[in-house]
């Protein structure tokens, strides 16, 4: 693997974890928040950087169903991740200081960008799932029977949605929230663990999304 290969799978790592702080705005207190969020978006644009041959690839070739999912969702995660920086720009004080009052226009629009630029995240973590595993096989020398894997995707999408349904994700995501309510005395734990099931949850949608047309795909080609 070379280095900038290494350099991009820590990026990913350290913008999944700082993802889950971001969104952990009841333990954190919101000036932790707001600099864990510029964090993010910049690790975002390094990101996006690091991956300007995507970019370049983007009007040639043929486009499958796997490749417009593909194109999809990076496009509406990059639109989420552009609202969510200024939107949390009209929610800050610098903004308050130069006169600009957006009110709970940018509260609701800070809320449906972070909820779908969350979701978008975690499908686009599972559109290269297929890369984590294969190094994970690499490392670990028993393989996970197969039956196992797939009782715990249904098990993650399963609660993975409910709790997404519980925390108000599709609210906030649908404009149908005026004001997130927050349960300030909740174990981290337990924050962590509901936020981590739906994120698996959303990247084994994705993940399954783009393997079942390859699949139909390598039947035809085979007949």
């Amino acid at each position: 693997m070379t280095t900038k290969a290494r350099v991009k799978i820590l990026i990913d790592v350290v913008m999944m974890l700082l993802l889950f702080a971001v969104m952990a705005y009841p333990m954190t207190g919101e000036a932790l928040h707001k600099w864990l969020g510029i964090s993010l978006f910049l690790l975002f644009l390094v990101h996006h950087i690091l991956n300007l041959k995507w970019y370049q690839s983007v009007p040639k070739g043929k486009y499958t169903a796997v490749r417009w999912i593909h194109c999809f969702i990076n496009a509406m995660l990059f639109i989420s991740m552009i609202v969510l920086m200024v939107s949390g720009f009209l929610l800050s004080s610098l903004a308050y200081d130069l006169n600009i009052h957006a009110g709970l226009f940018s509260r609701k629009l800070h809320m449906l960008s972070a909820s779908w630029g969350y979701i978008l995240m975690s499908a686009h973590i599972g559109l290269h799932w297929g890369m984590f595993l294969g190094l994970m096989r690499k490392r670990i020398k028993r393989r996970v029977p197969r039956i196992a894997t797939y009782l715990f995707c249904v098990f993650s999408v399963v609660y993975g949605i409910c709790e997404a349904a519980t925390r108000q994700f599709f609210l906030k995501m649908f404009w149908m929230l005026d004001y997130a309510f927050y349960d300030f005395g909740e174990p981290v734990i337990l924050f962590m663990i509901d936020y981590a099931f739906t994120m698996i949850a959303f990247a084994c949608l994705a993940y399954y999304a783009i393997k079942l047309p390859r699949k139909s795909l390598a039947k035809k080609k085979g007949q």
